[in-house]
């Protein structure tokens, strides 16, 4: 949040005559020019306020990352009149939305949520669509003339604060048909740029599984963005997700191949080849696939099969590995025993934390709870409308407050989630180095697994002693937001009589008056407590970017060898890193990674001359927080990768079964 920089919020005073502008758009829809302005001055009003609410990640390896998506993205949509812009928001809600003229946010829970790049590029087409179709101008256009006609705004006199337009943006509930018209364009420009459409179906089915286990970090963007088996059901019947569709199939396997996914580009060309065996395109893309795996013999198997079905191609296979296998050796007593102690301290670890991660969850409900009823409250009271200036005033503080210990509720479970998380992904490590270090090994692998097993040892001692810190963190900044509810709340209480227009106006100021200081006391609590779990979820972060290092090596350890390349072609693609460097990182591949994610964001967020612009601590965390999100996107690719592996090796036994030859199909739109 931008209160986290500074002792106090910087309140928006600047107020818009929008009334007039929206009035003169309505009245004469033959103008284009008209309407234009409006969606650049609504725009640009709505992303003054989100952004004064908001801790913007402007800089750093994952925001070029949601950048590069969503300009691919742009690039194949209809809309190129507007500049587009992508940014990420630091808020623990799982929300992403888009406001006229083209300003598209994501927030770091959402970052956090998905489960693969292609379900971040649905979600950002879907939104690039709202804006391509000017969804959010004309709902608010609509919103905008009910209020006239009921009377609710006062219209030629009207006057929007920044913070109302841009709450009104933010909240704007789309119609059906046009969350509807959004998901079949958004699935379309992800299916020409390169992405695997049917990925935002999967998305909105995790949403619904985990709105019953975590409602309030979804809560906002069901309540924009419905979701609901009807819904996954009309995504499903897109032409663009019908894999029985041979030209869809292809489509999506070349678009693997080239995003360095090999593991998924196999298992979408055998089943291109299922479908129309004689393709040789198909074939030919397969063997490619094998060959970027280092995989020789399916791959020079593919490749004849093309040729023998006429391969109309001036490329040749790429080299393939002749290098025999390195030896292996079993595992030594020494390296059980380091197992045995990594796997001793994870467990050690979860005994530890279960009674605080249950303490700190029981708070983090309550704080939800009264969010929950007061923001019912509030907007009650805010229907009321404020005759005054004043009024309006402490409406906004009143508001932004609430926000803020919104905020500290989601920060505080998030703590006790990183803290049983912690554990979590320790035992998932220690159980994929348990398994493969107890099978035969090359040397080099044994000595990494050996490194693994006590970095993992090392990493749960040292977070032993912060824990108990990180704890009384969360319930301090817990125990300040529940007064600052409480006197939110009493403040909510003052506002009816202090808006009544009708009522004596010495009285209506009295009551004002009382209400500010309460809600001004209320708002320095919740500042107090923002911070404080800022400095939890700090120290978190740090923990997580160990943590998703752990889990990166240990899948690397846990890939093929032949396969490694390939992996270190993925990640570098996405981060930029060097894949060479990565394979023979010091430390790891997820050593390296880290390495590389934090250089990046260090070397943008402190350009030459400008090391010291801010403290050493703040320049920590915002390249933790960026080294947390992209590591934690890689990880998510890196995870599908190895289901499509086992999916294909699986089936490799046996070759494709033959089915009944489809009619042609034709290319989806």
């Amino acid at each position: 949040m931008k209160a986290l920089s500074r002792h106090r919020p910087k309140w928006i005073s600047r107020r818009v005559a929008l009334a007039a502008v929206v009035l003169a758009a309505m009245a004469l829809p033959a103008q284009a020019s008209f309407e234009r302005g409006l969606e650049k001055t609504l725009g640009k009003q709505a992303r003054d306020a989100i952004e004064s609410q908001y801790d913007v990640v402007k800089k750093g390896p994952a925001a070029e990352y949601v950048e590069r998506i969503g300009k691919t993205l742009v690039e194949v949509s209809p809309r190129h009149d507007i500049e587009y812009t992508f940014k990420i928001l630091d808020t623990e809600q799982i929300n992403a939305f888009a406001l006229p003229w083209g300003y598209v946010y994501v927030t770091t829970g959402m970052l956090e949520f998905v489960d693969s790049s292609d379900q971040l590029a649905g979600v950002l087409g879907h939104e690039i669509a709202h804006v391509a179709q000017k969804h959010s101008l004309d709902a608010f256009k609509q919103q905008f003339w009910a209020s006239l006609l009921f009377g609710v705004i006062d219209a030629p006199a009207t006057l929007l604060t920044v913070g109302q337009v841009g709450t009104t943006l933010y909240l704007l509930r789309h119609s059906r048909k046009d969350e509807q018209e959004a998901d079949g364009l958004g699935a379309g420009y992800s299916y020409a740029a390169g992405y695997d459409p049917s990925q935002l179906s999967a998305f909105l089915r995790k949403l619904d599984e985990e709105h019953g286990r975590k409602p309030s970090t979804i809560e906002v963007y069901l309540s924009t963005h419905p979701t609901g088996e009807r819904r996954q059901q009309r995504l499903a019947e897109l032409p663009e997700v019908n894999r029985k569709n041979a030209d869809v199939a292809t489509h999506v396997a070349h678009a693997f191949l080239a995003r360095h996914l090999a593991n998924q580009a196999v298992v979408e060309y055998r089943r291109v080849i299922e479908l129309a065996p004689d393709r040789a395109e198909a074939h030919a893309g397969l063997a490619r696939a094998y060959a970027k795996l280092g995989e020789p013999e399916p791959a020079q198997q593919a490749w004849q099969r093309a040729e023998e079905l006429g391969l109309r191609d001036q490329e040749e296979l790429p080299d393939l590995p002749t290098a025999s296998a390195p030896p292996v050796v079993p595992p030594s007593a020494a390296e059980e025993q380091q197992v045995e102690q990594a796997r001793a301290a994870a467990e050690r670890w979860h005994s530890q934390v279960k009674e605080p991660v249950r303490e700190i969850g029981n708070r983090a409900k309550s704080l939800e709870n009264s969010v929950q009823g007061l923001a019912r409250r509030m907007s009650m009271t805010g229907a009321l409308g404020s005759p005054t200036l004043a009024g309006e005033r402490v409406m906004e503080k009143a508001q932004f407050t609430l926000y803020m210990i919104a905020e500290t509720s989601d920060r505080v479970a998030a703590v006790g989630e990183g803290l049983q998380a912690k554990g979590d992904g320790a035992a998932e490590v220690v159980q994929t180095i348990a398994r493969d270090s107890a099978a035969p090994a090359t040397t080099v692998d044994r000595a990494q697994w050996t490194a693994l097993s006590a970095e993992v040892a090392a990493g749960i001692a040292g977070a032993e002693t912060q824990a108990g810190g990180i704890r009384q963190q969360a319930l301090q900044a817990a125990d300040l937001a529940d007064k600052a509810a409480s006197q939110l709340s009493s403040a909510v209480s003052s506002l009816p009589s202090a808006m009544n227009v009708f009522g004596a106006i010495d009285r209506s100021f009295a009551f004002l008056g009382l209400a500010e200081g309460e809600v001004d006391e209320a708002l320095r609590n919740a500042h107090s407590a923002l911070e404080l779990s800022g400095k939890a979820m700090a120290a978190l972060r740090r923990w997580r970017a160990q943590e998703l290092s752990w889990r990166l090596s240990a899948a690397y350890l846990d890939t093929p060898p032949a396969h490694r390349r390939a992996l270190c072609s993925m990640a570098g693609a996405m981060t930029g890193a060097d894949p060479d460097a990565l394979a023979g990182a010091e430390g790891g591949f997820g050593a390296g990674l880290v390495h590389a994610v934090t250089a990046a964001a260090e070397s943008q967020e402190s350009p030459p001359g400008n090391e010291t612009s801010k403290p050493a601590e703040a320049r920590e965390a915002e390249q933790n927080r960026q080294a947390d999100l992209m590591l934690k996107l890689v990880l998510a690719d890196v995870r599908r990768e190895a289901e499509a592996r086992r999916q294909w090796q699986g089936s490799a036994a046996s070759p494709p079964a033959a089915v009944e030859k489809p009619a042609p199909a034709q290319e989806a739109n």
